[in-house]
C-alpha cells in the first residue's frame, strides 16, 4: 500500500510539472504574441536603458578623435559588420547622446521579421530608403548608415582573394550616402568602428548566395559567436570619428562631378582616421582596402 501511494504521489508530481511546463509554454507564446501586435514606435525611454551600458561593457566601447558636430549631420559608420552592433550603439544610451544621433538607418527587409521589426522600431529606426530618409532629414533629424550595407558581410576574410591582416569597405560604387548628405547640405561625417568586423565569425557560402542576399536586401550568411552560439566575441569596439566634411549649401541636384569629388574627400578622411588609429587598436599590422 505505502508502495502504491508513493508510486501515485510520484505520477501527480510529474504531472503537475507537465502541467507547469505547458503553462510556462503558453505564457511565453503568448508574451511573444503580444510583443508581435504591439505598434513598432519610438519608445524614447527605451533609448536610455541601462541594458546598453552593459552592453558597451561588454565590448568595452571607446570613442576617439575630434567632437562630433552639435548640429545636424549625416554620420556614415564602417564596416557594416555581420550584425551591425557598431551602427546601432550610436543611437542608444551614452553613445546616442554624444553623436546626437535621432535615428539608425536599417535595411527595409527588417520591418518584415518579428520581433526585429518591433525592437527596431522602439529604438526609432528609419528605412534605407531615400524618401523614408529624406523625410527624416527634413524633420531635422541626424540619420547614421552603414554605406556598404548587406553587401558588406561578404568582404573580408575568408572571401577568395580577401587577406586575413587586411579590413575592407565597400565605399567605392556607394555614392548615395554622399548625394543625401549634399540635397540637405548637411556635414558628413566618416567613423570607423575597429573591431565591428570580429564580433561574429562566418563560414565563406558559395557565391550565388551572396547574389541571393544582395537580391533580396537580407543577409543570408552561416556565423556564430562564443562557444558556436549567437552570443557575439567579446571584441572592443573603438569609434574612430574623422573630421566633418562640409558639403556646402542644400544642393537638389549636384552634378556628378560634384558628388564624385565630395566622395574623394570623404573616402581620403575614412583611410585617414583608420590609419592614425590602427596603431592605438593593435592593428598597426592592418590596411584598410577600399572596394
Amino acid at each position: 500500500a505505502l508502495e502504491a501511494t508513493l508510486a501515485a504521489d510520484e505520477e501527480a508530481a510529474a504531472m503537475l510539472r507537465r502541467r507547469r511546463r505547458m503553462q510556462g509554454g503558453a505564457a511565453v507564446v503568448m508574451v511573444a504574441m503580444l510583443i508581435a501586435c504591439m505598434p513598432a514606435r519610438r519608445w524614447r525611454w527605451f533609448h536610455k536603458m541601462s541594458l546598453w551600458q552593459h552592453w558597451f561593457e561588454y565590448f568595452g566601447v571607446k570613442v576617439v578623435g575630434p567632437p562630433p558636430p552639435k548640429k545636424q549631420s549625416l554620420y556614415a559608420v564602417i564596416p557594416h559588420g555581420i550584425f551591425p552592433y557598431g551602427l546601432g550603439f550610436v543611437g542608444l544610451g551614452e553613445l546616442r547622446e554624444l553623436f546626437n544621433v535621432d535615428r539608425v538607418v536599417v535595411a527595409s527587409a527588417t520591418q518584415y521579421v518579428p520581433f526585429m521589426r518591433n525592437l527596431l522600431g522602439w529604438i526609432g529606426c528609419v528605412e534605407a530608403s531615400p524618401s523614408h530618409m529624406n523625410n527624416a532629414l527634413d524633420a531635422g533629424e541626424t540619420l547614421a548608415v552603414a554605406p556598404g550595407g548587406i553587401a558588406e558581410i561578404f568582404w573580408g576574410y575568408p572571401r577568395p582573394g580577401c587577406k586575413p591582416d587586411d579590413e575592407y569597405a565597400l565605399i567605392k560604387a556607394r555614392k548615395g550616402f554622399v548625394r543625401m548628405a549634399m540635397r540637405h547640405g548637411l556635414p558628413l561625417v566618416p567613423v570607423y568602428v575597429f573591431g565591428n568586423t570580429k564580433i561574429y565569425k562566418r563560414v565563406q557560402l558559395p557565391s550565388a548566395v551572396e547574389a541571393l542576399s544582395n537580391m533580396l536586401h537580407v543577409s543570408l550568411v552561416a556565423f556564430w559567436g562564443r562557444l558556436g552560439s549567437l552570443v557575439p566575441f567579446q571584441v572592443p569596439l573603438t569609434y574612430a570619428i574623422g573630421n566633418a566634411i562640409d558639403t556646402g549649401r542644400p544642393n537638389l541636384n549636384p552634378t556628378e562631378a560634384q558628388v564624385d569629388a565630395l566622395h574623394a574627400l570623404f573616402c581620403a578622411e575614412l583611410k585617414r582616421i583608420f590609419d592614425d588609429h590602427k596603431g592605438g587598436y593593435g592593428w598597426g599590422h592592418k590596411e584598410l582596402v577600399l572596394v
